[in-house]
């Protein structure tokens, strides 16, 4: 069994235990071991995404949350926001904001190692992301502070 296929099955694992934290029966999953596999599940109205990719850090997840869309007429105000905060963030050692291209959507993204990574303190660091995207939603700028997180998560490269 090589390693990259038990970073696999740790990740399914996860992604099993955090339906159940949610009140699901898990789902039969079929894949490919050596393709990217994601779930996505909304949380507390956040759309969210969690990764694995088997040949580019296989030892951990990619998480993202869709923030949204900046609104036209202060797009520019808002984006140099969010550099400003992903400084901030890349000088705590902290995840990051970016645009999806395809979408135009503002995306908070960070990378977690799948040894340090449990279901109920993900869910909660979700829960508390899904408010600042809530929060970003209302006024399209974050207030500075940083956005919530737990031991173990880094910045990504």
């Amino acid at each position: 069994m090589t390693q990259s296929y038990q970073w696999r099955r740790q990740y399914i694992a996860l992604v099993e235990d955090i339906f159940r934290e949610l009140g699901f029966a898990p789902p039969e999953m079929t894949h490919d071991p050596d393709l990217p596999l994601a779930m996505e599940l909304e949380l507390e109205g956040a759309t969210f995404e969690i990764v694995h990719s088997p040949g580019e850090h296989p030892q951990q997840i990619l998480v993202e949350c869709r923030f949204g869309t900046p609104p036209r007429e202060r797009e520019a105000a808002v984006l140099a926001r969010l550099l400003e905060v992903n400084l901030e963030l890349a000088r705590a050692h902290q995840a990051a904001y970016g645009i999806d291209a395809a979408t135009g959507e503002v995306i908070h993204a960070f990378r977690q190692a799948l040894d340090q990574a449990g279901a109920r303190a993900l869910l909660e660091t979700m829960k508390q992301i899904a408010v600042q995207a809530a929060q970003w939603r209302d006024t399209h700028f974050l207030d500075g502070a940083p956005a919530p997180q737990a031991p173990g998560f880094e910045v990504l490269a």
